[in-house]
C-alpha cells in the first residue's frame, strides 16, 4: 500500500521516462485541488 501512495498509483515505476509519467499524473491529480479549493485553504 505504501509503495503505491509514494509512486502515485505505481505510475513512477513506468518503463520509459518514469518521472515524467509520475509528474503528469500528479498534475492531473493536482489540478481538481487547485480548481475547486481556495488557495488559502491550501497554505493557512
Amino acid at each position: 500500500m505504501n509503495w503505491f501512495l509514494l509512486t502515485v498509483g505505481y505510475s513512477g515505476t513506468s518503463p520509459k521516462a518514469p518521472g515524467t509519467v509520475g509528474s503528469a499524473l500528479s498534475l492531473l491529480l493536482a489540478l481538481p485541488i487547485l480548481v475547486y479549493f481556495d488557495t488559502t485553504t491550501l497554505f493557512f
